[in-house]
C-alpha cells in the first residue's frame, strides 16, 4: 500500500533526523551550581594582612567578614578587625590564642594555618586588587542570592505583587546593592569608600 510506503518512510526520516540532547534517553543529573568565590584571593589577602597590618587599615572602610565565601577566612578576618580596633596587633602570635578552640580554622589546620597563610606572602603589593576582587565576588554571589529570590517569586502563583510591583522590588534591591554592596546592607557606598581608600 503506497499510503503505508510513504508513512514508513517519513517515520524513518524522521527517528534518523532526530536530534538526541541526552543520549541514551537519560537527562543527566544537574551539577550542583558553584557560587563565584576564590580560595587563592582570600587566603593571599589574608596573608599579607598578618604579614603588615597597613593592609588591613588600608581596605577595612570596605571590606567586611562576610564578603568572604569561606568561614574560616571570615573568622580570621574579623579577628583582625578586632585586635585592630583594641590598638592590637594582629599576626600569627596574637590570633593564635584567639583559634586555639576554634572549629572552623581546626578543619583547615589550626594554628598552623596561619603561620602557612603568612610564610606564603610574596609581595604585598597585589593586597589591594585582592580585596577588590574579593568585594566583586561577593557582589556577584548577592546577585546570585538576588535572581534565584526574583525567579522563585515571579513563578508563585499566590505572590502578593504583580509582575509591575516585582519589577519595581527588584529593581530597589539592585540599586540597593549597587550602593551598599549588600541587599541587606547599610553601610557606606562602596565607589566613595574605594576612592578614598586605595
Amino acid at each position: 500500500h503506497a499510503g503505508a510506503g510513504i508513512g514508513r518512510i517519513l517515520r524513518t526520516m524522521s527517528e534518523s533526523s532526530a536530534i538526541h540532547l541526552f543520549p541514551g534517553g537519560s537527562r543527566p543529573e544537574r551539577q550542583p551550581r558553584s557560587l563565584p568565590h576564590s580560595e587563592e584571593a582570600e587566603q593571599a589577602l589574608l596573608g599579607s594582612i598578618l604579614v603588615d597590618n597597613r593592609v588591613l587599615d588600608r581596605v577595612s572602610d570596605y571590606l567586611r567578614p562576610e564578603h568572604f565565601f569561606y568561614p574560616a577566612h571570615a573568622r580570621i578576618f574579623d579577628a583582625c578587625l578586632k585586635l585592630r580596633e583594641q590598638g592590637r596587633v594582629a599576626d600569627t602570635v596574637t590570633l593564635r590564642a584567639r583559634f586555639e578552640q576554634d572549629g572552623d580554622l581546626a578543619q583547615v589546620g589550626g594554628g598552623g594555618y596561619l603561620t602557612d597563610l603568612a610564610a606564603s606572602v610574596l609581595s604585598l603589593s597585589s593586597a589591594g586588587d585582592y580585596a577588590r576582587m574579593l568585594f566583586d565576588l561577593h557582589l556577584r554571589r548577592q546577585l546570585v542570592t538576588l535572581g534565584d529570590e526574583v525567579a522563585a517569586e515571579a513563578v508563585r502563583p499566590d505572590a502578593e505583587a504583580d509582575g509591575m510591583g516585582q519589577i519595581e522590588s527588584t529593581e530597589e534591591r539592585l540599586y540597593q546593592l549597587a550602593s551598599t554592596g549588600t541587599i541587606g546592607g547599610d553601610f557606606k557606598p562602596f565607589d566613595i569608600i574605594l576612592d578614598g581608600a586605595l
